[in-house]
């Protein structure tokens, strides 16, 4: 029987995530885009997959706040004819970044910061390239000017569905980059982290999407040891969300939602606020075909484009990705109409999930509407 070994460390409770999307292939008309990523990254954390991180020390939904290119890094050096790089160029390409031209965010914002750089097509990491390791990701953490990063690298094998997929990667890093940041946290009982411990334990997500993954992406559980077992959420529990945080719920909900509130924003910890004016606003018109989806942004940059992606939670029958250009003011409206692809009135209250990223700066928000407009 497996179990968790508590270390003494930190964890990242409510992670934000900036990614780097790193090396001149991402400016080569890649097969799967950096956008397109993005929107997978961000549909996945939309859903309950984290809800029984609680359980380690409180872990909540992590939330991504900005999304960066670094096409400068041409990665010549090969090994076994495949590029690699080493892993200490990681941090330095990370710290040049906030002392140079400031492309991310640095840690000073929030000591949660996690960064994620997901390498071009094929390339590997030279340490951990060779038995036994053979990893197709990592994550660590270095100390620059008084700050601590913490950061992972996922590797990019051009699909969403076998292999070493990339979003098998990506929630393999990021729970355990959250549940033992600084290598001293939690651990399974034989000295595997939590993702390690199910890394075979592979689900299709038919409700996410996309032009390379039309029957769905594919994803990695993760290791529970309140139910000893890998798990992959698919709702809130709120008793194992008592359970896992040690949450007396005998006098009810109103103590822990003094302000109001819904129950799933309380499980998922709530949302984290975009920069100051940055936002969107999602609407929807009805007719007898379905609807308009109309989505309004205000400071984002002038002249710039946004990357709109639009997933329709549970089915994911939608799954488009949109661009609009933004006008001088800092504005942007995008409308599009859509038909109905459901009849089962239940689906009408699930939501749909809107992404909207401002494709130079890497800022990110998301919003929820309605579903009424694809349910006849």
């Amino acid at each position: 029987m497996s179990s968790i070994v508590p270390g003494s460390g930190k964890v990242l409770k409510h992670a934000k995530l900036v990614l780097i999307f790193w090396g001149a292939g991402w400016a080569r008309s890649p097969v799967i885009s950096a956008e397109e990523l993005a929107g997978v990254f961000s549909a996945i954390l939309a859903t309950p997959y984290m809800a029984k991180m609680a359980q380690y020390n409180g872990i909540c939904n992590a939330t991504i706040i900005h999304m960066a290119l670094d096409t400068s890094k041409e990665f010549t050096e090969q090994y076994h004819n495949t590029p690699v790089f080493h892993s200490s160029e990681l941090p330095q390409m990370i710290a040049g970044h906030i002392d140079g031209d400031g492309a991310v965010p640095a840690p000073s914002i929030d000591p949660d910061l996690l960064y994620i750089v997901i390498s071009e097509l094929s390339v590997v990491c030279r340490e951990t390239a060779d038995p036994p390791v053979e990893a197709a990701g990592l994550h660590d953490k270095f100390d620059h000017n008084g700050a601590r990063f913490h950061y992972a690298w996922v590797s990019n094998d051009g699909s969403l569905t076998s292999g070493n997929m990339i979003p098998k990667e990506f929630v393999h890093e990021l729970v355990e980059a959250c549940s033992d940041p600084d290598l001293d946290s939690f651990h399974v009982s034989d000295d595997n982290e939590i993702g390690d411990k199910c890394n075979g334990e592979l689900v299709t997500m038919p409700k996410i999407r996309t032009p390379n993954a039309p029957d769905g992406i594919v994803i990695q559980s993760y290791f529970s040891a309140l139910d000893n077992a890998c798990v992959l959420p698919t709702e809130y529990s709120l008793k194992f969300w008592a359970k896992a945080t040690q949450k007396n719920l005998g006098g009810g909900l109103r103590k822990f939602l003094p302000q109001g509130g819904s129950v799933r924003s309380l499980l998922a910890c709530g949302n984290i606020p975009p920069p100051a004016g940055f936002g969107i606003v999602v609407s929807h018109q009805n007719d007898q075909l379905g609807g308009e989806l109309i989505v309004e942004g205000t400071h984002f940059t002038p002249g710039g484009r946004a990357f709109i992606s639009i997933n329709y939670i549970p089915t994911r029958t939608v799954s488009v990705q949109r661009n609009a250009y933004v006008k001088s003011d800092g504005t942007f409206r995008f409308a599009e109409e859509f038909k109905f692809v459901s009849t089962n009135p239940q689906d009408a209250a699930i939501g749909v999930w809107v992404t909207a990223i401002d494709v130079a700066t890497g800022n990110l928000v998301s919003e929820e509407t309605s579903a009424s407009i694809w349910v006849s």
